[in-house]
């Protein structure tokens, strides 16, 4: 599970294997998408709460990529969603990993 606090950047970085061995992503797109639960299961990603596309990787050849989302990404109702990763090359999917994201009410709003 990946937790974030409402409306704060935040950063994920992914490391891709194959067999416990490195999995190569140069050329590869990945997609980020976060939706609610009952939205999961529809066909497309209409519904998505957060959608990133990322196509420039950390160490792509090492198989590590970075997800950012931004405080505006994350601003959305706390709770609890489902995600999911999908790696892309021309049109065959590589690897796909999924889990629940949780979004914690920010408690302290005080600026100064």
């Amino acid at each position: 599970m990946i937790r974030i606090i409402k409306a704060t950047d935040s950063s994920m970085t992914v490391n891709f294997t194959k067999d416990s061995a490195v999995f190569d992503i140069t050329g590869y797109t990945l997609f980020f998408t976060v939706k609610k639960p009952a939205d999961a299961e529809k066909g497309s990603d209409d519904d998505a709460i957060i959608k990133k596309t990322v196509t420039t990787h950390t160490d792509p050849t090492a198989g590590i990529s970075t997800i950012t989302l931004s405080n505006s990404d994350t601003n959305i109702d706390a709770g609890n969603y489902l995600w999911d990763i999908k790696l892309l090359k021309e049109t065959i999917v590589s690897a796909t990993y999924s889990d629940y994201l949780e979004i914690v009410q920010n408690i302290t709003v005080r600026k100064a």
